[in-house]
């Protein structure tokens, strides 16, 4: 079997995507040696730590340059659209590819989209950002929203591929209930994935008896960080460490100048286990989650856990019984005094959510991949008529997909 897999970073970027598809490879080189992957991406920083796969980079364009806060991440440029899609389809070719996994993706979709149609190739998509909740966070007008939100789905091609991955369920609904997933769409559900060999509790010296809290993140405005500094302020003998870079760091230490906060920028992820064993409590702030990787490492760690109680974090945490649930920022003080003074719950919710997450190893997980893979191979899609796109109709797409960013950038502008 070969895959192409498409995503918009690799390492040595850090984020949720990046590990997933790490996990993914490790074990397909150690375990699958009749697998064989072709990754491509827009990220120019990416290495290649395999000698068994190749990885391909087309062009980028930064995200960040385009909006104030946002993740640091590339995405395809526009410009050479007609470039890079010529590429990849020599690859698929070339690589005698079977089936082509799209992380999420960009624009550039839309391109895959026609390759997959021209040569009967199975494509799938993996859902992982809610980015009608992520460009809502942003404060913008609604017509901007609309209008991007319109753009972005245009050229996504979520509805044109053999069959949508999910990282949550709840996610899943909230696409089909806002007309972004058509109900006759197929669809599956990404198992989770988490390795207790490197996220595992040890017992860390403590330099006082202060309660330490931990947050684990990108430091974006859509995180919702916010809510854990108003909630120090409200709370005695209490620490908040801060693990992760971002363009909305400056500002959370301009707007809250606490002396109990400790950060410590991007963390080597080999030694994420010794701070999530030195916290007392973890807490997720998100309301954008559609997984929540740091969650599930928390849990990996016998660290108890709160989180806000929506989309992704809700379907890992079950209130009462493996972590905390909160809703604004009373529910969240709340949840801290409730685990800090009552060692019968933190003991019970430390327990149950180690039991939880121990199933999920990466052989697990992938194995369920490799079989979704593979029934979407047998029964991939009947296509109608090969759509060959000639050169007016693809520079059109590159016109659509361009003007999105222009848009973006005035918007961005007013603000």
């Amino acid at each position: 079997m070969n895959i192409l897999l498409y995503c918009n970073a690799f390492l040595p970027k850090i984020d949720g995507i990046v590990f997933r598809i790490k996990m993914f490879l490790d074990v397909i080189n150690k375990n699958y040696k009749d697998i064989n992957v072709v990754l491509v991406t827009p990220n120019k920083n990416t290495i290649n730590i395999y000698k068994r796969f190749k990885i391909f980079k087309i062009s980028s364009l930064s995200f960040r340059k385009i909006l104030k806060y946002s993740p640091d991440i590339e995405i395809s440029n526009p410009y050479y659209l007609n470039k890079d899609y010529n590429l990849v389809k020599k690859i698929c070719l070339e690589e005698k590819i079977n089936l082509i996994h799209i992380y999420h993706g960009d624009g550039f979709n839309m391109m895959i989209n026609q390759i997959s149609d021209k040569y009967n190739i199975p494509f799938i998509i993996s859902y992982h950002t809610n980015v009608d909740l992520y460009i809502k966070s942003y404060n913008f007008n609604s017509l901007f929203i609309n209008f991007f939100l319109f753009l972005f789905y245009l050229t996504f091609s979520l509805n044109k591929c053999d069959i949508v991955l999910n990282v949550s369920k709840s996610n899943e609904e909230y696409l089909e209930k806002n007309n972004k997933l058509n109900k006759n769409q197929k669809r599956n559900l990404i198992p989770y994935i988490i390795d207790t060999n490197k996220f595992y509790n040890v017992k860390i010296k403590r330099n006082n008896n202060k309660l330490k809290l931990l947050s684990v993140s990108r430091i974006e405005k859509e995180k919702n960080l916010d809510i854990l500094f108003e909630a120090i302020n409200k709370i005695q003998n209490c620490e908040l460490h801060v693990i992760g870079n971002g363009s909305y760091l400056k500002e959370l230490k301009t707007k809250y100048n606490i002396d109990n906060v400790f950060f410590y920028g991007k963390i080597n992820n080999k030694e994420l286990y010794k701070y999530y064993s030195m916290a007392d409590i973890f807490i997720n702030p998100s309301k954008t989650e559609t997984l929540g990787f740091t969650t599930l490492e928390a849990l990996a760690c016998k660290c108890p856990v709160i989180g806000f109680n929506m989309l992704g974090t809700k379907e890992i945490i079950k209130h009462n019984y493996n972590g905390l649930l909160f809703n604004n920022l009373e529910e969240l003080i709340n949840c801290i005094n409730l685990i800090n003074t009552n060692n019968s719950l933190k003991n019970r919710l430390i327990e149950n959510g180690y039991n939880f997450v121990k199933e999920y190893t990466p052989e697990n997980s992938v194995k369920k991949i490799i079989s979704i893979y593979k029934d979407t191979i047998k029964n991939k899609k009947k296509r109608g008529k090969k759509i060959n796109l000639n050169f007016i109709i693809r520079n059109l797409l590159v016109v659509i997909w361009f003007l999105s960013f222009n848009i973006i950038k005035i918007f961005n502008l007013l603000i």
